[in-house]
């Protein structure tokens, strides 16, 4: 995952001036600001006309999973703890399954476990899942689950779980939490 850091005073005065920056080299706050500092002391405009250049934006972002919603001013102890949590959870469409279903103001992105407590299974269809569900939970054989109506069992079961459709024409089943 990568963040491009561009002057304000650069950008201002009509240079693209900036540089991205690594989040799997530079890891943590301190060494992320000090990638921001040292762009900014090469700061074409400050060394031709103002001397300092102190003022930064997030300009865009690479790699990052869907529906993370990093900002021009977001806080880079913010972007840090997003990208370590993505390293940690390790697998992007767990990250946008529950960003879809719980949006993402909503993830607490200190903790790996908001996303693998939620995290059931990815599934071919909704009806695979239930139909998987119901034969668990009710030890039936596969000779009476065609009078189950699974449509009446989906109705209980929204109430423990959501049925995310991904992008790749497959779904992921959450837990409500």
């Amino acid at each position: 995952m990568r963040i491009y850091v561009a002057s304000l005073l650069d950008y201002n005065g009509g240079v693209l001036h900036g540089r991205w920056i690594d989040l799997d080299i530079h890891m943590d706050v301190e060494a992320v600001m000090s990638e921001i500092r040292e762009m900014l002391n090469k700061s074409p405009c400050a060394a031709r006309e103002f001397g300092v250049s102190e003022d930064w934006a997030i300009h865009d972002t690479d790699d990052f999973p869907s529906g993370v919603e990093v900002g021009e001013f977001t806080s880079i102890d913010h972007v840090c703890q997003i990208a370590d949590t993505v390293r940690q959870v390790a697998d992007n469409e767990v990250i946008e399954a529950v960003i879809s279903s719980t949006g993402s103001h909503f993830v607490e992105w200190d903790s790996p476990d908001f996303f693998h407590d939620r995290w059931v299974t990815k599934v071919d269809s909704v009806n695979d899942f239930l139909y998987e569900d119901f034969q668990t939970a009710h030890e039936l054989p596969d000779e009476l689950m065609g009078y189950i109506d699974l449509d009446k069992y989906r109705v209980d079961v929204e109430q423990d779980y959501d049925f995310v459709r991904l992008y790749a024409g497959y779904g992921v089943v959450l837990r409500n939490v």
